[in-house]
């Protein structure tokens, strides 16, 4: 009964008039969303048509449909593609070249593709996080990069982003990570996670968070108080990274 409603609302889309269609399409969308999250891959392929008819009346559901790009159902990813051909064509190109080329260099210039379009990208953020794990040498740093441009309102990717600026064994992974962190939202609120891990075992952690606070720090006398402590660390790696962020902080004052 549910798929049948649906398809009812669906063909109105198609056969109403233009109030009425706009309305119908506003039906479609919700349902189409409550589709999205069934554990059941039919209705997941079936919301995914729904947002390919309405079309562009569909664009604000494109992280979801990015999302499904990547369900464990082939009929659901299918359906993905073109529903994303559908609501946004043009983010479509290039997330479909990252998600399903087989050409590398091609997927890698997707990634620069996606960071031109700044926060009207943001819908890729699952596409960009996946690419990450497969990206080679300096591609990495350029990923997190992207993410930056598009993600900047994004909440819990600010959250992975110190993630990276913190644990990642790449360094230029994590110097890209902490060239984004200040411009991305609610950046302040990761110095407590930042702080904490300050206590790391590992010095080259420790000098990672150093580097962290120095960029995120300005005005926190909690910031300020920690890499001054930080001066007296064993390493001499960390003694020095911390006497650098504190100029970098007093810089910034």
């Amino acid at each position: 009964m549910r798929k049948l409603g649906f398809l009812v609302l669906v063909t109105a889309v198609l056969a109403g008039a233009p109030v009425q269609a706009q309305q119908d399409n506003q039906k479609t969308y919700d349902a189409a969303l409550k589709s999205l999250q069934s554990a059941d891959p039919a209705e997941r392929a079936f919301g995914l048509v729904g947002l390919a008819l309405i079309g562009q009346d569909g664009k604000g559901a494109s992280r979801e449909v990015v999302s499904a790009l990547f369900d464990p159902s082939d009929e659901v990813r299918k359906r993905a593609g073109e529903a994303l051909s559908a609501v946004n064509p043009t983010l479509a190109g290039p997330v479909l070249e990252l998600v399903r080329g087989d050409d590398y260099t091609k997927r890698a210039e997707a990634v620069q593709q996606l960071a031109k379009m700044g926060k009207d990208g943001a819908p890729a953020i699952p596409a960009l996080m996946s690419f990450l794990d497969q990206a080679k040498g300096d591609d990495k740093a350029k990923v997190v990069t992207a993410l930056g441009d598009v993600g900047a309102e994004d909440k819990k990717l600010t959250g992975q982003m110190t993630s990276l600026a913190l644990k990642s064994s790449d360094p230029a992974v994590r110097q890209a990570a902490l060239k984004a962190l200040p411009k991305m939202a609610d950046a302040q609120g990761q110095i407590n996670t930042v702080l904490g891990a300050l206590s790391d075992p590992s010095a080259q952690n420790r000098v990672n968070a150093i580097g962290a606070l120095g960029t995120l720090g300005k005005g926190n006398a909690e910031a300020a108080q920690a890499l001054e402590a930080m001066a007296s660390d064993p390493s001499a790696e960390v003694r020095d990274a911390a006497r650098k962020a504190l100029a970098q902080l007093k810089a910034k004052q």
